[in-house]
């Protein structure tokens, strides 16, 4: 006798007068889902499917994304990576660099924020870069609660140069043009700076 379907090797088998036990240890989430059990001889074989539905409280996946990076202005969707039966109420924080929580209001009339409600994501429609930093994802169920942080990175347009500057050696000499580059917040720095030449008759 053989089982498909087990993805935790928590599986046992315990014979019994005329049949067989399937034992579970510790049943999770994994284990959430379609069982067959084939019994097989010399003649032949035959299977049956049982389904096992696990409830429980919510329970975030360990490989889940941690970090979002988007542009400024464009939509942000913060995932709320959750495993629960049944659905649990998920409630966003915002997390300052003080570590203070303030709860976000979704869906009001003034509101920046939406909450997908069907997968409990935070949704932020053009997004500033002021946005940026730490959220907090609680989700709860009559079982239980549970809660994982996410950090949102706003890449920003830079901001140009400063104090640029030109040094000339005289026709058929060698230019310098130098500047200063404008700071940029943490892991936004300037890829590439492109100088172009526009010519007294408007070429480029």
């Amino acid at each position: 006798v053989t089982v498909e379907g087990d993805k935790t090797n928590r599986t046992t088998f315990e014979p019994r007068e005329g049949s067989q036990v399937l034992r579970i240890k510790a049943v999770g989430y994994d284990e959430d889902g379609l069982f067959t059990c084939t019994a097989s001889n010399s003649v032949g074989m035959s299977s049956v499917n049982f389904t096992v539905i696990i409830t429980g409280a919510p329970e975030f996946r360990e490989d889940s994304q941690s970090v979002v990076t988007v542009g400024e202005k464009s939509v942000a969707t913060i995932p709320c990576d959750y495993r629960s039966n049944p659905r649990p109420n998920v409630t966003w924080f915002s997390i300052d660099d003080d570590e203070v929580e303030e709860e976000i209001l979704v869906d009001g009339p003034n509101s920046l924020f939406s909450l997908n409600k069907e997968d409990g994501s935070l949704v932020i429609n053009k997004v500033q870069g002021s946005q940026t930093g730490c959220y907090r994802c609680f989700a709860e169920n009559v079982f239980g609660n549970d809660t994982t942080t996410l950090e949102l990175i706003v890449i920003e347009p830079p901001l140009p140069p400063r104090n640029l500057a030109l040094t000339s050696g005289g026709t058929g000499f060698s230019v310098a043009l130098t500047w200063e580059v404008s700071p940029s917040p943490p892991r936004q720095e300037v890829d590439k700076f492109v100088v172009e030449l526009s010519t007294d008759d408007g070429e480029t």
